[in-house]
């Protein structure tokens, strides 16, 4: 303005007139807004995997109409939304887990695409969530709009392949995505979290092996006074032998709930430990033990595949792990490569097969 230069954001003068018509000016996003009877793919994936137990807080950009947002609350969640349509006046805030569903495939402008994926990876304190609609036969026909369509309902739809949306998330983001179903990834920004998940996908999903086993009764000469003792400390105890279980190993100071309640009552963390086995069912522990070593070279195999980690660069609970299972890492690593060489060995093939069927797998041959 004059000889003055004036921040475009600033600028209050009179918009310059043009003929001109803005690109695309009927594409109305806000219908794409869907009214949902449960939660979305993305979240539904979310609770799969463990993430919606009540540790994180959630964040939801562009969150539509707000059904997942409600539903959260509603399941004592701390969770918000925010939509440039619905819910304008919500703040948007960080949380730990951010979930971009639906939003990347409807917005017509490339530039504004990657800087919508963009802004909700700033807010992820742990992960981000992004989900889109995929190609497929019965996608909507339309008018070609940009690199996508615009439909009979004046919404805009890029039907994106799982590779092109892999390949878009790693290019805007410079950051390896993790694809958890069809159109739905994750993008970790906390890299112990991702190396968290990745070992803990590949955990076991028995029913029954942690369900807590029958107590075993101590000797009835010292039976009240432990008693009395257990009841005191209950609580703390069972969620500490719940976490035995889990791991499949003793539990790390650092990783125990409820520490000061333990060590108050029974002086070091492992006294308490001993205290907790003497009256369980230690069976159940080395089953849970040989699931999690199971677990854990899978994990392992998989790993082979993708440039190796520096053991100091594991995560501390997977440190832990592979020293109490295994005593160190290359043991570790030498027997995920036999387990992944087995793969190729006719005779395990078989073995693998003949247990199958003993077992009811599969089908019946026809003919």
């Amino acid at each position: 303005m004059g000889d003055q230069f004036i921040p475009i954001g600033n600028d209050e003068s009179e918009p310059i007139e043009s003929d001109a018509p803005p690109a695309w000016p009927q594409v109305a996003r806000y219908r794409t807004a869907l009214v949902r009877q449960g939660f979305s793919a993305p979240v539904q994936t979310l609770a799969r995997y463990g993430f919606l137990e009540g540790h994180f807080t959630v964040f939801d950009y562009g969150c539509g109409r707000g059904d997942d947002v409600r539903g959260l609350l509603e399941n004592s969640l701390q969770a918000g939304g925010w939509d440039p349509y619905y819910a304008p006046d919500q703040p948007i805030t960080s949380a730990d887990i951010v979930n971009l569903g639906f939003v990347i495939n409807v917005i017509e402008d490339f530039d504004e695409r990657a800087e919508a994926l963009q802004r909700a990876y700033s807010l992820a304190r742990q992960v981000l969530v992004v989900a889109v609609m995929l190609a497929n036969p019965n996608a909507l026909d339309g008018q070609r709009c940009n690199d996508g369509i615009l439909t009979r309902r004046d919404t805009f739809q890029k039907y994106y392949t799982q590779a092109e949306l892999r390949t878009f998330l790693e290019e805007v983001l410079q950051e390896e995505s993790i694809a958890i179903g069809p159109g739905i990834f994750y993008i970790f920004r906390d890299k112990a979290a991702e190396q968290r998940f990745l070992a803990e996908r590949y955990r076991s999903r028995r029913p029954g092996w942690l369900r807590p086993p029958a107590v075993v009764r101590p000797p009835r000469e010292r039976r009240d006074r432990a008693e009395e003792r257990y009841q005191t400390y209950r609580a703390p105890l069972e969620r500490l032998w719940g976490q035995w279980l889990a791991l499949g190993r003793e539990p790390d100071k650092t990783e125990v709930e409820k520490l000061l309640a333990l060590l108050a009552g029974f002086g070091s963390l492992g006294k308490a430990l001993r205290f907790i086995a003497s009256r369980q069912d230690m069976a159940a522990l080395e089953s849970a033990r040989q699931v999690r070593m199971a677990d854990l070279t899978v994990y392992l195999a998989l790993a082979q595949f993708e440039q190796r980690r520096p053991y100091k660069h594991l995560e501390p609970g997977l440190q832990r792990d592979l020293k109490a299972f295994f005593g160190d890492y290359a043991t570790a690593r030498r027997g995920a490569r036999e387990l992944l060489f087995r793969v190729a060995d006719p005779d395990a093939i078989a073995a693998a097969c003949r247990q199958a069927a003993e077992q009811g797998l599969g089908l019946a041959g026809r003919g």
